[in-house]
């Protein structure tokens, strides 16, 4: 098979190959606890990858026409197969947002720095930063309305922030996050929705006050942890949050009134930490909100009776392709719930892309804080 050919076959199978390479990293990463076996995993399917295509087109590494070939019916198929793989691919891009949900936009955040100060720190991550294109040091707030038929009457209009995956690191650096979350207090949230990997590393507890600390003393929040806080003394970063009046809810449920109505919190920080929660024992409560780490737990809130259900952890695959979307997706569902808003059963899954990222690289998919505003039905 003379060069021209191995290249072609090479282009027609590689695709393919990642594909089917990426939606089985992406179904373990969502079952995988332990933080040693996760990366072992992501080595492992990364070598696969390159393996077998190698194995499919042995003449790319000889560099030399060989005896053996692949023939037309193979290379037909292969290319029939990544066509449809793609057309299928940028369908499933377009999903149907749920009809309750209107007026959705996404607006830049620009946090007021002091004059001097370098936002993206120092080291590699700081240089990865600057590269152009990446929009890691780009916030944005996307607002969207959602209409709700037996939404309280005392709730018409609550405003909602829900926050996840900072990952508290040196890049970007505290005196970003400060003024982020800084000008995202200024929306007056009647509620803040912490759904979970707040710290990539011990040293970044004491950040928790300067940031996540600054909103106004009215506000209720309500937060979780998510599997990268439980690499750094869950317990501790819980201890903090709470000294900064979070309510911490992860594998319990608490009713706080919130403008006269009980609502029934239920947190879910699963498969990393703690157990289902049931309910039994609470008092009758108004309105349930669930708060998942990973939205391949949705249906477990949808089941529980949650009406609203709020999740982080995939952010939004950090790198998203024109058309296709995001490719690394670390869920059971692949890509299903990739950000923004879905159906569960009878409940609405807010996704989020997150605000921060364990690796600071981020293209077609800014950083992330996203505002709610309930409404009642008028129907």
């Amino acid at each position: 098979m003379n060069i021209a050919l191995s290249i072609l076959v090479a282009l027609l199978l590689f695709p393919g190959h990642a594909t089917v390479t990426v939606a089985c990293h992406n179904w373990w990463y969502g079952r995988l606890v332990g933080r040693r076996m996760t990366d072992v995993v992501q080595l492992a399917h990364l070598f696969w990858l390159f393996t077998l295509t190698a194995y499919l087109c042995p003449s790319l590494w000889a560099v030399l026409p060989m005896g053996e070939t692949v023939g037309p019916i193979q290379i037909g198929l292969a290319c029939i197969g990544w066509v449809l793989l793609v057309a299928v691919t940028i369908a499933r891009r377009f999903h149907q947002r749920p009809q309750e949900v209107s007026d959705y936009a996404r607006t830049r955040i620009s946090p007021v720095l002091r004059p001097g100060r370098l936002d993206h720190g120092g080291g590699w991550r700081g240089r990865v930063a600057k590269w152009p294109g990446n929009e890691v040091l780009y916030p944005s707030l996307t607002t969207s309305v959602v209409q709700l038929p037996d939404l309280p009457p005392s709730w018409d209009g609550l405003k909602v922030l829900h926050i996840s995956d900072l990952h508290f690191r040196e890049t970007p650096t505290r005196e970003w996050f400060r003024a982020v979350i800084f000008e995202c207090s200024r929306l007056h949230p009647d509620l803040v929705l912490l759904t979970g990997d707040t710290v990539d590393g011990l040293a970044y507890h004491q950040w928790v006050g300067g940031t996540l600390g600054r909103f106004p003393e009215k506000t209720v929040r309500v937060g979780i942890l998510g599997n990268h806080d439980m690499w750094y003394k869950p317990d501790m970063l819980e201890k903090a949050l709470r000294r900064h009046r979070y309510h911490m809810v992860g594998g319990r449920e608490k009713i706080i009134r919130i403008k006269g109505v009980d609502t029934r919190f239920i947190g879910n920080e699963r498969p990393w930490r703690g157990r289902h929660t049931s309910g039994a024992g609470l008092g009758s409560a108004d309105f349930t909100i669930a708060l998942c780490h990973s939205p391949d737990q949705a249906a477990w809130a949808a089941q529980a009776g949650a009406k609203l259900i709020f999740a982080g952890h995939v952010h939004g695959g950090q790198i998203r392709l024109p058309l296709i979307g995001p490719v690394i997706m670390p869920s059971r569902h692949g890509r299903r719930f990739d950000h923004g808003w879905f159906r569960v059963g009878k409940s609405l899954l807010h996704v989020t892309c997150g605000l921060g990222s364990s690796q600071p690289l981020r293209w077609g998919c800014p950083p992330e804080v996203a505002l709610i505003i309930l409404k009642a039905n008028q129907q």
